[in-house]
């Protein structure tokens, strides 16, 4: 605290809390002895925040200064509102009392800072603010979420399936294989439209030079990030169609990462050089998912003589992108 309230606490005489609203009251004996802070513990601290509670008749300075406190910091400590009639928060027994009612512990500003980082990772608040708000970006939970469902998928799916017949599931693979590729061609122009107005550059380009490009290279990341989770369909029909060869630790440890990786990507780099791997992804998962969607029908299999470079040109799509791995075969 700042000289104002130090000096207010100096003068005020030591004692204990009124327990009802009137005011305070000296407490003889024992008592008085119990509830008398440590000459280090009235002390407020001065190079961070010192949690405060006010009775009702202390100083008019130090209830501003005690009220800014408590203002400050009350998003991280969760204090607790007093009974009726008292004017005092609630604080738990290891914070001592000065004796205006000001609680103080040399170790508090820690607890403190600790608290608030923690809550302000809980609540994104470190991350890009231009993606704030956006669907499932402002916590970790859903991401996470989503991805323990996919697994639990797997291996109850994988369960469930063992002695039943395989579906064929033609008619959904056309129109999901179809939807992805549309979906891939829309982000690859996108990107390519956004980053040439931002006169992106291919080799090192930062986050914020580009003003509104910058935000919609963003909002085409962030469909990229969302068609990660669409893209958990792929070991849902190998589940259902029983291809077992399929869903191998690759696999399943590349849907499940990509979809992380690209939410932290998107809470902290949103823009800027982050637009280069999904750009040349997106033109592989047209070549991937249109192939994928036209192996459905036998009658089309003579014109996939391409299939071989497929393999190829998967490699070279997930190359640029951290923790990707090149996913064989398809739904």
């Amino acid at each position: 605290m700042r000289a104002g309230p130090e000096t207010a606490l100096s003068r005020e005489p030591r004692g204990g809390l009124a327990s009802g609203a009137g005011g305070t009251e000296r407490r003889g004996g024992r008592d008085a002895a119990r509830t008398q802070p440590d000459a280090d513990m009235m002390t407020p601290v001065q190079n961070g925040p010192t949690v405060t509670a006010v009775r009702a008749k202390c100083p008019d300075d130090v209830q501003a200064a005690a009220a800014d406190s408590v203002s400050s910091i009350s998003a991280g400590l969760d204090l607790v509102p007093p009974p009726a009639g008292h004017r005092l928060c609630w604080l738990p027994p290891q914070w001592h009392q000065t004796p205006c009612g000001v609680f103080a512990c040399p170790r508090l500003a820690w607890h403190v800072r600790m608290r608030q980082r923690l809550q302000h990772l809980r609540l994104g608040l470190l991350a890009d603010t231009r993606v704030r708000g956006w669907l499932l970006l402002d916590s970790y939970l859903p991401t996470f979420s989503l991805t323990i469902l996919y697994l639990l998928s797997i291996w109850l799916g994988s369960k469930y399936m063992k002695h039943r017949p395989a579906f064929s599931l033609r008619g959904a693979l056309t129109v999901y294989n179809l939807g992805v590729t549309l979906l891939s061609a829309y982000m690859l122009m996108e990107l390519i439209l956004s980053t040439w107005e931002g006169g992106y550059s291919l080799q090192c380009q930062d986050l914020a030079s580009a003003g509104d490009a910058d935000v919609r290279v963003a909002r085409v990341l962030w469909w990229y990030y969302f068609s990660k989770s669409i893209e958990f369909l792929d070991t849902i029909f190998f589940v259902l169609r029983k291809k077992t060869s399929q869903i191998t630790f690759l696999h399943v440890y590349h849907h499940a990462s990509m979809f992380n990786i690209w939410w932290c990507v998107l809470n902290w780099i949103p823009c800027g050089q982050s637009f280069f791997g999904p750009t040349l992804n997106s033109f592989i998962h047209i070549l991937m998912y249109s192939y994928y969607g036209l192996s459905v029908f036998p009658s089309m299999h003579k014109y996939l003589w391409w299939k071989k470079y497929l393999t190829q040109a998967q490699l070279v799509g997930t190359a640029p992108s951290p923790g990707l791995a090149a996913r064989p075969g398809g739904p």
